[in-house]
């Protein structure tokens, strides 16, 4: 009786640890970017993997505000419980990231033909101050007609100095 009742003590205290193994507790990282994985729970300890978002993890233990999971690949790890979430990530959630992929890829594009179109006005204006200034100096080697030629060298003087400040405003933008 006595061997009896200690034999089945002990397939009741293996059958809860098997059971406690077995309904460990499923949960998702969540699904707005991924996470590393660490050795130990301290953001100080080593990285020993990644979890992508909506990879299902099973929790193994907490300390605190971390947990250690396992994922379905057998890799184990701590992170904070915060990145993970009970509810697995919809793949509307999923399309939603993508569609903001695309629109920022949209944005990039568009920017880089406005940056494109403002290198070409800057060389425009750059080749346009370099020919004023040419000329500017061959009216100086020319002798002539005093009067008008300071005012045109006054007038071509205040374009260079007004394509200059386009120029500046252009590089700054």
């Amino acid at each position: 009786m006595k061997r009896t009742s200690i034999l089945l003590a002990a397939a009741l205290a293996a059958l809860a640890v098997f059971a406690s193994g077995a309904a460990a507790e499923t949960r998702y990282a969540r699904g707005n970017c991924s996470f590393s994985l660490w050795a130990a729970p301290s953001w100080k300890s080593k990285r020993v993997g990644g979890l992508l978002p909506g990879h299902p993890v099973s929790i193994l233990r907490t300390k605190g505000v971390w947990v250690r999971v396992r994922t379905r690949a057998g890799l184990n790890g701590w992170l904070p419980a915060s990145f993970l979430t009970k509810t697995r990530p919809t793949p509307a959630a999923d399309r939603s990231g993508q569609a903001r992929v695309r629109r920022l890829q949209r944005r990039l594009d568009r920017l880089k033909k406005v940056m494109a179109a403002r290198g070409r006005a800057i060389g425009r204006l750059d080749d346009r101050v370099r020919e004023l200034q040419l000329r500017h100096r061959q009216m100086l080697a020319k002798p002539g007609n005093t009067r008008f030629l300071l005012m045109t060298l006054k007038k071509q003087q205040e374009l260079i100095d007004r394509l200059r400040a386009e120029v500046l405003a252009l590089k700054n933008q």
